[in-house]
């Protein structure tokens, strides 16, 4: 599973933040639809704890934890609906960073139907903005394993560009499945980003294997020092692909 195929975001929530503009604890909610059918979809609620407080100053809000890295706890709720059904799964995790840039992860994932996934990852800042992460993920007994790069530049007359690339493969049984993907988004401010994404897929056979494009953009309001709201909408440039999917939410931080 590629880090472009995991997509979220958070939602944070207080009444009072610490007075630097820092937190240590982030409780979130999404919506996750298509426009296609909004009737179903499914929705998120996920609380995590950092052991020192994270920065959030004149960074893009959307990156707070990559300026500001911390060791945490966290726990998430997921659960469909409409036609999806109305299944639901839970997961814990954590994350260790050292104060010498390395940093280990460990999150898992239990479904109501018995079906379980984990990932192990570890990884290092080449320096602040720049890192790199090997992942182990075991979905139902199927093992993928991802090089990953996140990097973020910054630019002149807007706030800057991250790039998010790497390598993933997984044992899919009969052959193994290859990934490659590329991320870049670009952030004119602090509240919104537009961004385009690409992935190929090599499977072991034509009818398996093709690359796919999509483009999105998201917004943060920040309406208040402790609360704010997400809305992103992505497409997908294939001509199989319907609707737009939609990722709403609201947050705070303290």
């Amino acid at each position: 599973m590629t880090r472009i195929a995991l997509f979220s975001i958070f939602l944070l929530g207080s009444s009072s933040a610490l007075a630097d503009n820092s937190f240590q604890h982030q409780a979130s909610v999404r919506l996750d639809t298509n426009s296609d059918d909004m009737g179903y979809g499914f929705y998120a609620l996920d609380y995590e704890y950092f052991f020192s407080p994270v920065s959030a100053n004149e960074e893009p809000y959307w990156l707070s934890l990559l300026f500001s890295p911390s060791s945490s706890l966290r726990v998430n709720y997921n659960r469909n609906y409409g036609n999806y059904g109305g299944d639901g799964w839970f997961g814990i995790g954590g994350t260790y960073q050292s104060e010498f840039g390395s940093f280990v992860s460990a999150d898992y994932t239990r479904y109501s139907n018995d079906f379980y996934y984990y990932e192990l990852s570890i990884g290092h800042y080449l320096d602040p903005l720049n890192r790199i992460e090997f992942l182990y993920d075991n979905i139902n007994g199927t093992e993928a394993y991802t090089l990953d790069y996140l990097g973020y530049f910054e630019l002149d007359k807007t706030e800057g560009v991250t790039l998010n690339m790497g390598l993933s493969k997984q044992d899919a049984g009969l052959s193994d499945v290859a990934v490659v993907y590329v991320k870049a988004d670009w952030y004119l401010n602090q509240s919104w980003y537009v961004g385009a994404n690409y992935e190929y897929t090599n499977a072991g056979s034509d009818s398996y294997s093709g690359d796919s494009w999509s483009i999105d953009t998201g917004y943060w309001w920040q309406i208040h020092p402790n609360y704010s709201a997400q809305a992103v909408l992505r497409r997908t440039l294939d001509s199989h692909a319907v609707g737009v999917d939609i990722y709403l939410g609201f947050a705070t931080r303290f």
